[in-house]
Formats: C-alpha cells, sequence, structure tokens
C-alpha cells in the first residue's frame, strides 16, 4: 500500500482514485471495488470490530485479504478507518479530500447518497445493503432525514472538527 485517501464520500475520492492509478498507483481500491470483489462481508466485519466490538479489530493482516493486491485506495468503507490503516500501513502517503465549505458537501451527500439510501426498496435485493446500512447506522446514526435544520447545523460544525482531528494523527512526513 502506497497511498491512502481517507475523505469522506463526496469529496473527490473518485477523482483522486482516477488520478493516481494514472500515475502509476495502482489499482486503486474505491468503493466500487467492494462489490465487484464480494467484499462486503470483511467491510461488515470490520465495522462490527470497531464500533461494535465483536471480534478482533483489523489490522495490516486482516486488511490485506480486502487491500493485498492494491496500491492506494479512497472513499468509503476503507476511510472509516483512518487510524486502523495508518498504523497498518506506516509506510504509506495520506491524503485527506475535504470540500472547501461543508454545506456544499452537506448538499451533495443529500444529493446522492442519502437520496439514494432513503429511497431504496425494502426489503432491498443489492448484495451491497447490509453493508450500507451497517456503515450508515455507524457513521450517521442511520439518519434517514439528515436535511433536518438540526442535523444540518451539527454536521456543519463537526466536520471541520473531524478534519482536523484527521491531520493532527498524521506525521507531517506521511
Amino acid at each position: 500500500m502506497k497511498v491512502l485517501v481517507l475523505g469522506m464520500p463526496r469529496t473527490g475520492t473518485q477523482s483522486l482514485a482516477d488520478a493516481l492509478d494514472r500515475l502509476g498507483f495502482g489499482p486503486v481500491y474505491h468503493m466500487r471495488e467492494v462489490g465487484k470483489n464480494r467484499h462486503q462481508g470483511m467491510w461488515i466485519e470490520a465495522l462490527d470490530a470497531k464500533f461494535e466490538g465483536r471480534g478482533e479489530p483489523y489490522n495490516r493482516e486482516k486488511f490485506e485479504r480486502i487491500l493485498g493486491s492494491y496500491e492506494a485506495l479512497a472513499d468509503y468503507p476503507a476511510a472509516i478507518f483512518p487510524a486502523e490503516l495508518m498504523a497498518a500501513y506506516p509506510e504509506a502517503a495520506v491524503i485527506l479530500s475535504v470540500r472547501h465549505a461543508e454545506e456544499s458537501w452537506l448538499a451533495s451527500m443529500e444529493a446522492t447518497l442519502w437520496h439514494a439510501y432513503t429511497r431504496q426498496p425494502t426489503p432491498n435485493p443489492s448484495l451491497m445493503a447490509p453493508l450500507a446500512a451497517r456503515y450508515h447506522r455507524h457513521c450517521w446514526g442511520d439518519d434517514r432525514t439528515f436535511a433536518e435544520t438540526e442535523r444540518r447545523l451539527g454536521a456543519v460544525v463537526r466536520l471541520p472538527r473531524r478534519r482536523r482531528r484527521a491531520c493532527r494523527a498524521v506525521p507531517a512526513q506521511r
């Protein structure tokens, strides 16, 4: 693993993944790889270990089962594990992708990921549905009405804090 792009969805992770691949840092693991490689179960296992204390936390050996053939990663679900990935791959450079304005990030999330998630069929036949439900629950509190004013204000306040925490966790040389 050479590059970890640890930004939130809708912060240019797809563009960065494409650029890294063109610059010779491919293949790049992005959300699209999850379903293609049937990694949903392993990511659910990693989420359960991190957020529910079930199973052993993911380390390099466990991440290698998913990421072993990739030279870079970007987007969810991998970016849910910034500390774990930085510890597992200390040799990797780190890129934290961000949106300039939190309001535009929130609008983009509402128009795409939340829109799709809140309008999915019940039951959802997609093989990605169990993983999406799990990370929506752990990362967004399974909020299907994210556009409520109080949540909107809360997210806009929390994002800069999360960005600062992530930046402090990355040593300058990485």
